[in-house]
């Protein structure tokens, strides 16, 4: 089961994946190995579904999981990559291109001072959710 948050990625996204389990089969494996190296419990889990705030770093941890992000960048070829797979044909794919490199600019420029880039992924998650209708 995912979080508030990832729950909200994963169905950001559902009215254009081709194959909503198939994307799930990525992410789910993604937030249980990451909530299993940040030692989070169960309750750790039901707190941020109550709250629907999920740690930055858990959203580093999974994109990195995911391919979504490199060395603490969003890495735009896997992005392409993954929606090639994932969206359905007849999805917009450019204009989801164009949206992801203007979230890697956004994420890009505001966390120059951040060592750990944890709200890297936060800037990138806030931005494709504000930007992918």
């Amino acid at each position: 089961m995912c979080s508030a948050e990832l729950c909200v990625l994963r169905d950001l996204f559902a009215d254009k994946l081709e194959y909503d389990n198939d994307f799930n089969n990525v992410l789910v494996p993604a937030i249980r190995e990451c909530t299993s190296e940040m030692g989070y419990t169960e309750d750790d889990l039901d707190t941020a579904r109550k709250n629907q705030q999920l740690d930055d770093c858990m959203f580093i941890c999974v994109f990195h999981k995911m391919g979504l992000m490199k060395d603490d960048k969003m890495d735009l070829d896997e992005t392409y990559a993954l929606t090639e797979k994932f969206f359905k044909p007849d999805t917009d794919k450019e204009d989801i291109r164009k949206v992801s490199v203007d979230c890697y600019k956004v994420s890009d420029a505001k966390s120059e001072n951040d060592k750990k880039c944890c709200d890297r992924a936060r800037l990138i998650f806030d931005c494709l959710k504000d930007n992918i209708m």
